[in-house]
């Protein structure tokens, strides 16, 4: 038995219990404290009943909610395990937090010996060792320690003001604007400063123990510490609170209808005013509140007001800031202004006249219409996801002011809807300020007039109008699959109840711009020759209407339909498979993912499919590939397929069916498959035959295009049905998951060769402490010694692109000044490629054919060394190596004060067995890194994920290895590449058992490196990597400068004008900078090791 090396040991540990321990907490929020009382009988209620559960927890069935509705209260859960010990699990249902502790069981399973975690300790004095074994205990007995007991009631102290503290803050959340900045800044800092002093309170103690029991403390420094702590935490979160009370009594106001000025930035003016009889104000201040002797006097005639325009102003801001000794209440006397009429707008201009439409249904009675000047609205504007409508009664003098009505656009006939984040409301004219418009209702006692509101009125009733019910829909396909064609569809369907009202309306409805063929009986030739007709429908700037092939749709579009009072926002994407490439798919997929940030849900995502795809090409194969890959897991449950041209298939998927779902068997990680509840039969016809008809177009097959009507539209109201019984998919998922994506492509490379930038420099400490270790070392050559150099690689932009050759015959093979056999290019077969869509370092990827270097040949050979375009490649960077000098403040001023050769040797072997141990801990980081970005994106994946960094290791290895062999043929020393590639195998393997490892503990991690990435930790790892001591700067520094010249390259190609083709064959040498000890060849060899697996992803091919 080894006894501990501390000699303050006091007690050992006999028996460990096992096992996994959770623990859930409950809260519920108290919006009224006047139901306090109640509020907690029912808490107390609910937590019997909690009890009654999870006593009885493992024969219940939680697959539903009735867990839930056995509570009377709601509450915010959060559970707290063994499992997961870093941070608690919150945001979830009781239900999915009990079937989490029902797995208890099967988590023990996959910890170490199937154990589970340590629960309980027993532990006996260490004196007990004399009694069970010779010489097993201390040599000197440990006093006792008998009053430590107040000193722990400060730790419960702080813990209660910490919880107190953290309660005020979270608080203050959203009602920011009603406070000072630097109160919620004082909060924090309190936060920060209690955490700081628990733990100086914490060492203290730990200090003070170990004295007291080896006898070098007093037992009385206990009482002392606890005499200058006992008031601490409470002075510090003496500011928990101090807000509270007025923030309730604004926001009681508000409830009621007031208005607040303050911090906010509003203020009282002459238009704010303008209403007859005038507004009342209440002046406050944090101070009155709590002190004014007279003020449940003022409040409660305050409260008779509320029914009247009330303005509350907060004295402490610094807008309305004035000393008070009490609230002061009273009407604000001023003039008020006078309503604006139809007389007092100005005459529109003929460039800026708004368009005018018809109503569609003539029978409808007269609508409430708004309007504004025209000089006011904004025609470009874009809208905001969230918009509600306009509903508020009139505000002329003699309308009922308790009926709200809706109003529409006085130019376009369409509803007016209210944005929140802009203040502005939108038709389909534009957008103007919400104070900016006037309003007539129908009522017969309006008059002929206009009327306007006050501005805080109606941004009152604006914002407190309720949302409408909203259902998002992402429409996705192949180019051509016919997705503009089925929105138009679509909207119609949710229009018009039948297709004879669609076919007796005033005009075609429509919202994407798309073109189609018809064909059709000439009437006037007497042989009725049969004639095909191009029909257009719609234009926009953006829009083509895909007769070449390519993507009707240009960019992302939101178009809106209202059916049945729900709002459904269909999300229009471009074709993915566009026929100009995969750099335009990979533009379309960022446009996307932009337009997707404006939204919090997405309820259902719509993959359209010819119905006669008979099998999937290539094409459509990547296309589904693409799609999916840009998906999170979740989102799989609210996919649905639409099979499109199901005319022909008598309106069923068709013969696309089956190889659809044998690719969905054999590309996704996820259950995802093709069923009668998620496919949808649609066909155009019926859109074609009303296109064509408002073309003036007759002769059509009438009767089967009013039966693609009844089916597609009973198809449509299935599909609505379904989606509407969704649980929606929360769009930050998907949208961590492609910035985890975008992260580990920018970062894969830069964190490789990072790894081998440690390795190397591990190397250099390893060669200073064996010249430290030297005795023969002494004097100035040791004092030189003791400055520790460091290698950096940093990319360098070289002058021009280039297109060079891989062929054997073009490269040449040499050993460098470090022993290592490097390649060198001597052909530059294109020296100024600016080829987009190229991926470098990737030998004969297909965009380089297109490279002017090659012939226009079959065999599309090099017009400069001959070879094929397969053996070429394109690069326009590198990565450099340099050795710096890193200053160490510490070892300066050691030699400032002359220290002895033996106290500077040690010093030094101590320092740099310091820093390699910081190095080590660093590449570990890194290492674990990689793998928990690789589980986090094989984990969250709707498809099969392929790691990238595992491939690009292969391809360094591959060249390591071809380089071996080459000197091995030709009697060339490779050690040095030997140690190199041993290196990169090794952190290839560890990747891989990282990797692994993550993958089978995610669900039961033994410590937090095994734990699965969250979406917030995905940013907060990369930000980690950043801030590494010692490598974080150089891996943000290669990050950065890749990423820079790789964009800069790109636009500088579609800046540059036309130049000639220049091509010759030389032997490449790259300058070295005087910074480098590095010689040319090593320069050169540096350049290999960076891009060259980038095109073997399709998430690492632009960003």
């Amino acid at each position: 038995m080894v006894l501990p090396p501390d000699p303050r040991s006091t007690h050992v540990v006999t028996s460990v219990r096992w096992g996994l321990q959770n623990i859930l907490t409950m809260k519920h929020r108290i919006s009224d404290p006047s139901q306090k009382v109640a509020l907690k009988l029912a808490f107390q209620r609910d937590l019997m009943e909690l009890n009654t559960i999870v006593n009885s927890i493992y024969s219940l069935d939680f697959s539903d909610d009735q867990a839930s509705q056995r509570l009377e209260l709601d509450y915010e859960f959060k559970l707290y395990t063994d499992i997961q010990r870093d941070r608690g699990i919150g945001k979830e249902t009781l239900p999915v937090m009990c079937r989490f502790v029902q797995l208890g069981p099967q988590q023990i399973k996959h910890t170490p010996d199937e154990a589970g975690y340590p629960l309980e300790y027993t532990l006996h004095p260490i004196q007990v060792l004399r009694h069970l074994m010779p010489g097993g205990g201390p040599r000197q007995a440990l006093r006792a320690i008998t009053n430590i007991g107040p000193v722990f009631t400060l730790f419960d102290d702080w813990n209660a003001c910490t919880e107190k503290l953290e309660e005020y803050r979270h608080s203050l959340v959203g009602r920011e604007q009603y406070l000072a900045r630097s109160h919620i800044d004082e909060v924090d800092a309190a936060i920060v400063l209690l955490e700081t002093s628990r733990k100086d309170l914490q060492m203290t103690l730990q200090r003070t123990a170990a004295g007291i029991k080896d006898g070098t403390v007093h037992e009385h420094r206990l009482e002392c510490l606890h005499a200058d702590h006992e008031s601490s935490a409470r002075q510090i979160s003496m500011i928990a609170g101090q807000q509270s009370d007025k923030l309730r009594f604004v926001e009681q106001c508000l409830n009621s209808g007031a208005t607040y000025i303050g911090f906010n930035g509003a203020c009282i003016n002459e238009r704010t005013i303008s209403h007859d009889p005038p507004p009342y104000q209440f002046l406050f201040n944090n101070a009155v509140l709590k002190s004014s002797s007279s003020w449940n006097d003022q409040c409660t005639a305050l409260r008779e007001f509320l029914h009247n325009q009330v303005f509350i102003v907060d004295c402490d801001a610094p807008s309305e800031y004035r000393e008070l000794e009490a609230p002061i209440f009273g009407p604000i006397r001023t003039m008020p202004k006078p309503v604006i009429e139809v007389s007092e707008y100005r005459e529109r201009s003929a460039e800026r006249r708004l368009p005018i439409r018809q109503s569609k249904h003539q029978q409808v009675p007269q609508r409430c219409v708004a309007r504004c000047d025209p000089d006011e609205m904004d025609f470009e504007t874009q809208r905001p996801a969230e918009l509600r409508p306009v509903r508020a009664p009139c505000p002329g003098r003699s309308c009922d002011s308790h009926s709200s009505c809706e109003w529409a656009c006085v130019n376009c006939d369409t509803p007016l809807e209210f944005a929140t984040v802009t203040d502005r409301i939108y038709c389909d004219c534009g957008s103007a300020a919400y104070d900016s418009w006037d309003f007539k209702c129908n009522s017969d006692r309006h008059g002929h007039g206009f009327d306007r509101y006050h501005s805080d009125e109606l941004y009152r009733l604006l914002t407190r109008s309720k949302r409408p019910d909203c259902r998002n829909i992402l429409v996705l396909g192949q180019t051509g699959v016919g997705k503009s064609t089925f929105i138009n569809s679509f909207v119609n369907f949710l229009t018009f109840e039948s297709f004879d009202e669609a076919k007796s309306a005033r005009k075609l409805e429509y919202k994407v711009p798309c073109s189609f063929s018809v064909s059709h009986w000439n009437s006037s030739d007497p042989d009725q020759e049969l004639e095909n007709r191009t029909i257009r429908v719609g234009s926009g700037d953006d829009e083509h209407d895909g007769t070449n092939g390519d993507s009707a749709t240009q960019k992302t579009s939101v178009y809106r339909v209202t059916y049945n009072d729900t709002k459904y926002r269909i999300i229009d994407t471009p074709g993915i498979g566009d026929t100009r490439g995969p750099e335009i798919d990979n533009k379309n997929i960022k446009d996307i993912m932009n337009t997707l940030k404006r939204y919090e849900e997405l309820h259902g995502i719509l993959i359209l499919v010819k119905t006669n795809e008979a099998r999937l090409t290539p094409t459509i194969h990547f296309c589904f590939e693409e799609l999916l890959s840009h998906l999170h897991r979740s989102a799989v449950a609210n996919v649905v397929f639409g099979f499109t041209h199901t005319l022909i298939s008598n309106y069923a998927p068709g013969d696309a069916l089956a190889p659809l779902q044998r690719f969905l068997k054999g590309n996704t990680t996820v259950d995802l498959t093709v069923s009668h509840a998620n496919s949808y039969s649609f066909d155009a016809k019926s859109f074609h035959y009303l296109a064509a008809y408002f073309q003036g177009i007759r002769g059509q097959d009438e009767g089967s295009s009013r039966e693609s009507w009844n089916r597609s539209r009973a198809e449509t109201l299935r599909l609505l049905s379904y989606i509407d019984n969704l649980r929606p998919h929360e769009i930050r998922q998907t949208l961590t998951m492609e910035g985890a994506r975008e992260a580990l492509g920018h970062l894969m490379i830069p964190m490789v060769e990072v790894s081998q930038e440690i390795r190397k420099n591990l190397s250099l400490l390893e060669e200073k402490m064996a010249e430290l270790n030297d005795m023969r070392l002494t004097g100035d050559e040791l004092r030189k010694k003791l400055h520790l150099e460091r290698i950096k690689v940093v990319p360098t932009k070289l002058d021009k692109p280039r297109t060079v050759c891989k062929n054997k015959r073009c490269c040449e093979f040499k050993s460098n000044s470090s022993g290592e056999v490097v390649t060198f290019y001597r052909s530059i077969c294109h020296e100024d490629c600016r080829l987009p869509g190229v991926t470098e370092e990737c030998v004969g990827h297909p965009e380089l054919i297109k490279c002017k270097a090659f012939k226009e040949t079959k065999d599309k050979s090099c017009r400069s060394c001959k070879h094929s375009w397969q053996e070429h490649m394109h690069f326009f960077y590198e990565l450099t190596e340099s050795k710096v000098k890193v200053k160490d403040k510490d070892v300066e001023r050691r030699l400032q004060d002359n220290a002895s050769d033996m106290a500077l040797r040690q010093e030094g072997i101590e320092r740099f067995q310091q820093l390699e141990i910081e190095y080590r801990s660093e590449q570990k980081q890194l290492r674990k890194a990689t793998a928990q970005f690789v589980a986090y994106l094989r984990e969250h994946s709707a498809n099969a994920f392929n790691d990238a960094t595992e491939k690009y290791y292969d391809q360094l290895i591959k060249i390591e290895t071809g380089k071996i062999q080459y000197g091995k043929d030709n009697r060339i020393n490779v050690d040095v590449n030997k140690i190199k590639l041993k290196g990169l195998t090794d952190d290839r393997d560890r990747h891989l058992e990282l990797v692994k490892t993550i993958q089978e503990n995610m669900h039961a991690p033994r410590d937090h490196t095994e734990a699965l990435l969250t979406q917030d930790g995905v940013e907060q790892l990369i930000r980690d990597l950043y801030n590494l001591k010692h490598f974080g700067k150089s891996l943000r520094g290669l990050r950065d400068g890749i990423t820079h010249y790789k964009d800069y390259d790109k636009q500088s190609y579609h800046r540059r004008r036309s130049r000639s083709r220049r091509s010759r064959s030389t032997e490449t040498r790259e300058d070295v900078s005087d910074r480098s000890s590095r010689s040319n060849d090593e320069r050169e060899e540096s350049r290999r090791n960076r891009g060259i697996i980038r095109g073997l992803h399709k998430f690492l091919s632009d960003f």
